[in-house]
């Protein structure tokens, strides 16, 4: 049996961690409820929203998986938010989007 330590461990696995991502591109095609979230309350029609979540693993602690989280980014502004996936659909019924990418 090989032993290896902890850290070499921890550096190969940091060597060959995955950088993907799933992203998506929309257009914002009318406000339907203003809404106060930080980025989306500065949104205009026509503008575009660059959505993209990483394909890493989140972890999980004592209470459970942690969330994993979206960012999203106006492509007009650059201004940026992360948001759980349990949030963002709260957010997005605010608006009427449509996928462009």
């Amino acid at each position: 049996m090989i032993s290896m330590n902890k850290s070499y461990i921890e550096k190969k696995w940091k060597e060959n961690k995955m950088n993907y991502y799933l992203s998506g591109q929309f257009l914002v095609r009318e406000i339907v409820k203003k809404t106060k979230t930080k980025m989306f309350c500065n949104l205009k029609v026509n503008d575009l929203i660059d959505m993209r979540v990483d394909l890493n693993a989140t972890g999980y602690g004592r209470n459970g998986i942690y969330a994993k989280y979206i960012t999203c980014k106006n492509l007009e502004t650059n201004e940026t938010v992360e948001l759980s996936f349990n949030q963002l659909p709260k957010v997005l019924m605010c608006f009427d989007i449509k996928q462009i990418l």
